[in-house]
């Protein structure tokens, strides 16, 4: 017996996404054209910071060339303070860009006496964001193909983020290389576009509801050139672009205090 079930070639379907940021660079990168509405969002701004410290390191290979320190001091500087708000009771999410970052904050995190948790030996991301849920672990460390999205951490689960650098595709990677030809300087529209779309998804990992309190930091002075503008205008408000560091850290633990 074979039952018929009414389909119409003509439905519609509404997607809902909270960073598609420009329709035009969605459409040229997906080949998804249609109608855009945005909705204003309800959640306080107050309830959350976006911070980026005056005095901490560029991390681009223009500004570093083929030294390791300034990169090496700012996850330092992460685990140290990762390791401040964990003695408040506050949990973190590190997020990277590469995997030679990740084994190397571990690498520190172990010596600071850090509790870490990260997925490798055995354990799969899914997992260790599973275990670090549960409660296991003060900070959760991962890529940000990895834990830069696709991940909840609601009700003060880790309400500390730290984004170390915008990743910027490799110059020896094939795809780089085929849009250099292919884009020309258009190339950086798109690059940019990618990279604002991690950073607000980045952003949203430890606010689900508007009950949820949480901060992040944003590390390389990269993200000058764009964290600001790429915010929704309801967002602006909890960006902090002019402070020092140190100030950023107390005003973060006096909002999740």
């Amino acid at each position: 017996m074979t039952t018929s079930y009414p389909f119409s070639v003509e439905a519609e379907t509404l997607a809902m996404s909270a960073t598609i940021g420009s329709p035009d660079m969605f459409a040229f990168e997906t080949g998804i054209k249609g109608d855009f509405e945005s909705l204003p969002s309800t959640f306080p701004p107050e309830r959350a910071r976006i911070y980026l410290p005056t005095d901490t390191a560029n991390l681009a290979r223009k500004k570093t060339g083929d030294s390791e320190r300034p990169k090496n001091k700012m996850l330092r500087l992460i685990v140290e303070t990762a390791k401040r708000f964990a003695r408040k009771g506050h949990r973190s999410l590190v997020i990277v860009v590469s995997n030679a970052e990740r084994q190397k904050f571990q690498e520190f995190a172990m010596e600071a006496g850090l509790k870490i948790l990260t997925y490798g030996n055995g354990m799969t991301a899914k997992e260790c964001v599973l275990r670090f849920r549960d409660g296991e672990g003060e900070c959760l460390v991962g890529t940000a193909a990895n834990f830069g999205q696709g991940i909840d951490l609601p009700k003060q689960t880790a309400p500390v983020t730290f984004c170390l650098r915008p990743g910027y595709p490799r110059p020896d990677d094939p795809q780089t290389q085929f849009e250099e030809q292919r884009f020309g300087k258009k190339r950086w529209a798109l690059w940019t576009w990618r990279i604002v779309i991690d950073l607000l998804q980045a952003r949203g990992r430890n606010i689900r509801s508007e009950k949820d309190r949480g901060v992040t930091f944003l590390i390389s002075q990269q993200y000058r050139r764009f964290a600001y503008g790429c915010l929704p205008e309801w967002l602006k408000p909890a960006y902090k672009g002019d402070l020092k560091f140190e100030d950023c850290v107390k005003d973060a633990m006096k909002l999740l205090d």
